[in-house]
């Protein structure tokens, strides 16, 4: 076993020398290593039922920490783990003794990936942080937010499966908001679509069978019986 602090030492004396390539693989691997082993104090935290201590320490490594791949991944878990926490925050004792309501933890989530896209715009991860971020807008009932927001993302990831999902949100935000053709108008769209897939061949939309039941469910609420049957029938 080798002390980080000696390890340092070695990639100290590789830079002396000039040679900053393994200089920088030696620093970099410290980080990684010094990063994964206090990550693991996170996972033991919440083995505890410390969630709240958790949850705080895994925001503070990301701060301490440079944005290698592993701490980007790790800040991206932190937003799912405060979605994950959020739905039974009142019979936690940790979140409730932090004084962390449901609301609190989706705010939270929504904050850091809010971050992340800001931060990380090219990070492959992107359009998922952004789909997870109008989703959670959506589920506080904001929907004038999610609509806007659905609809600037749909324009900025353009991958038909990204640009579908922002879209389909926009439109069940557009359906609370009562604004029915417009949401009619996007799901119908989505329902009918088709992209070229690996091989040539054509394949619908994967959001294609979510467009159909909310189009369904929207004649349902208009008391179209007809109209509900037939679009439900081709879910």
């Amino acid at each position: 076993f080798v002390p980080f602090d000696e390890v340092l030492k070695v990639g100290a004396a590789y830079r002396s020398l000039g040679e900053h390539e393994r200089a920088m693989l030696i620093f970099r691997a410290t980080i990684e290593e010094t990063f994964g082993a206090d990550l693991k104090v996170t996972g033991t935290l919440a083995e505890l039922g410390e969630t709240a201590d958790s949850l705080t320490v895994l925001q503070d490594l990301w701060r301490t920490f440079p944005d290698t791949p592993q701490v980007i991944d790790a800040y991206l878990a932190l937003s799912d783990k405060l979605l994950a926490a959020a739905p039974n925050a009142s019979e936690n004792a940790s979140l409730e003794a932090a004084g962390w309501s449901r609301k609190d933890l989706v705010q939270a989530a929504l904050t850091h990936q809010r971050r992340f896209l800001a931060f990380y715009p090219r990070d492959p991860r992107a359009p998922d942080a952004g789909l997870a971020l109008v989703s959670g807008i959506l589920e506080l009932e904001d929907f004038e937010r999610t609509a806007v927001l659905a609809g600037e993302f749909a324009s900025v990831f353009e991958e038909p499966h990204y640009a579908d999902g922002f879209a389909y949100t926009q439109a069940v935000a557009q359906w609370y908001l009562g604004e029915e053709d417009r949401a009619l108008a996007q799901l119908a769209r989505i329902a009918s679509v088709e992209y070229a897939a690996e091989g040539g061949q054509m394949s619908p939309s994967e959001n294609r069978d979510l467009a159909l039941y909310i189009l369904g469910q929207i004649h349902h609420a208009r008391r179209d019986a007809d109209k509900a049957e037939s679009y439900y029938e081709q879910v």
